[in-house]
């Protein structure tokens, strides 16, 4: 069993995809598969994936025979991965060449089921980082069903908190 899954559902992103694929083949830690879904792109990224699968044995790729959305291939994905850890990539992101190593070593370390960390986003038109941050997270593969649920009801407690301030708020108008 590999220790990481990368998974990197892609759709119409040639203009990133090698970035991306560079950045994930070249980590330090090199224990890893990556697997990649082309959604039914009407760019070239599936020649593109597939040159990448020739040079590297653990580039897997699959494609849907049409645009089936980012859910669905997500769940694709995961249903494809063999490591104890999976790692959702989107496919116009990248990596510091040693992400992988660093956040394997810290869920180990500390035994942790999850770990959570923060990507910067890059205007590509400005070329400027934005000041806007959002979480990608690593997923011990145990825990995915337990960690489905926990999300699950998080969501339904965000969304009676968001009704209940509502209501608060129209009483006070």
């Amino acid at each position: 069993m590999v220790e990481i899954s990368v998974l990197i559902p892609s759709y119409n992103v040639e203009k990133y995809i090698r970035e991306c694929l560079d950045s994930i083949a070249n980590q330090t830690f090199e224990d890893m598969e990556i697997i990649c879904i082309d959604d039914g792109s009407t760019d070239s990224i599936l020649d593109i994936l597939n040159k990448y699968a020739l040079k590297d044995s653990r580039i897997r790729v699959y494609e849907n025979n049409a645009n089936k959305g980012v859910a669905y291939t997500r769940n694709y994905l995961l249903s494809l991965a063999k490591g104890q850890y999976v790692s959702f990539i989107d496919a116009d992101d990248y990596l510091e060449l040693d992400a992988s190593e660093k956040l394997h070593n810290l869920a180990e370390e500390k035994s942790l089921e999850m770990l959570m960390f923060k990507i910067r986003h890059f205007n590509d038109l400005t070329k400027k980082n934005l000041n806007s941050i959002t979480a990608r997270c690593i997923i011990w593969r145990d825990s995915l069903e337990t960690m489905s649920s926990l999300l699950r009801m998080l969501r339904n407690l965000l969304l009676k908190c968001v009704s209940i301030c509502m209501e608060n708020c129209l009483e006070e108008t």
